[in-house]
């Protein structure tokens, strides 16, 4: 009896031990920002994507180190218009055949065409409307700088003017800023959480690839200086790759995979310490048959990315 008894307290004091991360009070994660303050963010992506085009084998590789600053200008409800800025950007993309380099902190190649588009970019201010949970409503004035810009080149080629504005828009137009944020900051709890409590978040991104990110959080550590949350997603098709229109061709993806995140972040002010991102993606891009392309064609690639940012 006495030897069922220290067994007993055994399996309490285990029980006590495995629950007691969930006896103290529940805590609110959300973005509580200072109006005025201007946060900072240094941001190091890279990606590698295989690709077969014709039964050719080919590789791309895109690499970007950016410094984005957020001045919180107002707050509205549970909204924050914020004004964002480019401080500093570097990016290089390798393609077969073809390469482009770009970097804020040189001087300004007078003969390369990206050097005088991008440099365009740095310090000029656009707004972003995003939410306490880290929701983005909006992204706006990139776009329309980007056709500003290359307006102003008075290119004679149409279809490379055009080109330029598309290639702009890709890399860092309002869409695409918009999806590159709330990849980092939608994972916020719409409840007050305990250490090890999970909840769930959707994201829907059309840049690099369209896509939808179930994702599953989880508290994992918190202290007085530091909340730590570890994310798992699951990459799908949106609406299960139904085709896209772009220009005159109609073109769906056939994707799936996974991405790994791991967040740190202040817990009064909710802003990001630092983070780590890392997804794999494959899949299959359908161009439609059309009069431009009448037998089709259809691109399997695989696309791994790396993300990297700190609060500076």
């Amino acid at each position: 009896m006495r030897y069922l008894k220290i067994a007993g307290l055994v399996l309490l004091f285990t029980f006590a031990a495995c629950t007691s991360h969930k006896t103290g009070p529940k805590v609110r994660l959300a973005l509580n920002l200072q109006k005025g303050h201007t946060y900072k963010l240094e941001s190091n992506i890279t990606q590698n994507m295989q690709q077969t085009v014709h039964d050719m084998d080919q590789k791309i590789t895109t690499s970007v180190k950016g410094l984005l600053s957020f001045k919180v200008k107002e707050r509205k409800n549970d909204r924050y218009i914020l004004e964002l800025r480019y401080e500093k950007l570097q990016f290089k993309l390798a393609a077969p055949r073809s390469e482009i380099t770009f970097n804020s902190d040189t001087p300004v190649r007078a003969d390369n065409i990206y050097d005088r588009i991008y440099s365009k970019l740095i310090g000029k201010p656009f707004t972003m409307i995003m939410d306490i949970y880290g929701k983005i409503d909006t992204v706006q004035g990139v776009d329309s700088l980007g056709k500003e810009i290359v307006n102003a080149l008075n290119l004679k080629n149409p279809m490379m003017k055009a080109q330029l504005i598309e290639d702009f828009k890709g890399m860092f137009g309002n869409k695409t800023l918009k999806g590159n944020i709330e990849m980092l900051t939608n994972f916020f709890p719409k409840h007050p959480v305990h250490v090890s409590d999970t909840w769930s978040t959707k994201l829907s991104l059309n840049s690099p690839i369209p896509a939808t990110f179930d994702n599953t959080w989880e508290l994992t550590d918190l202290d007085s200086a530091e909340a730590t949350i570890k994310g798992n997603t699951l990459i799908e098709s949106i609406n299960g790759g139904a085709p896209l229109h772009i220009g005159n061709m109609a073109i769906s993806y056939d994707v799936g995979g996974a991405q790994t995140t791991i967040i740190h972040i202040h817990p009064k002010t909710g802003w990001i310490l630092s983070a780590k991102i890392t997804s794999s993606i494959t899949g299959t891009i359908k161009v439609e048959k059309s009069p431009r392309m009448p037998k089709g064609l259809e691109i399997p690639f695989k696309l791994k990315t790396n993300s990297e940012f700190k609060s500076l």
